[in-house]
């Protein structure tokens, strides 16, 4: 009867080869629940370096699945222009989230090494995106203000 070693296990073996080509292979083989359970079985040494080794197109993949707090801490953590190329292809309203998430001196470190345009929408994205959350709150308050009378 074989051991088989965790998946942790296996792509902490990957890590310290460097093997930046097997662990993006790795972890597209994951499910996704298992491969938060294996993110958070790393220590955040290993878990910066996962993010450093990849393409920053896996890294946002493998940031997608962490909460936007632990994506941004780990992020936060990262050489700025490591942590600008992989923030830059994040979705704009998942960058929104996780830059939300950073201090505001950090989140700006990042804006500056990115590209002028993308840097000004993440900057104005937050804005945007209070005024949705308030229309959608409206609406649903005049929705249910329309309805109460007839829950009445």
């Amino acid at each position: 009867m074989g051991l088989e070693k965790k998946p942790w296990e296996e792509l902490r073996a990957l890590i310290e080869q460097g093997a930046s080509a097997q662990i993006e292979s790795y972890l597209m083989a994951l499910e996704p629940g298992e491969l938060v359970h294996t993110l958070f079985r790393l220590d955040s040494d290993e878990q910066r370096t996962l993010l450093t080794t990849i393409s920053p197109d896996s890294a946002v993949d493998v940031l997608d699945e962490l909460p936007s707090a632990h994506a941004a801490e780990l992020l936060d953590e990262l050489p700025t222009e490591e942590a600008a190329s992989i923030d830059a292809e994040l979705a704009s309203d998942d960058r929104a989230d996780v830059l939300g998430e950073m201090d505001n001196e950090d989140a700006e470190a990042i804006l500056e090494q990115m590209d002028e345009d993308a840097a000004a929408g993440a900057r104005r994205l937050p804005i945007l995106t209070t005024i949705t959350d308030m229309c959608g709150f409206f609406l649903m308050l005049s929705l249910a203000t329309l309805a109460l009378p007839l829950l009445t």
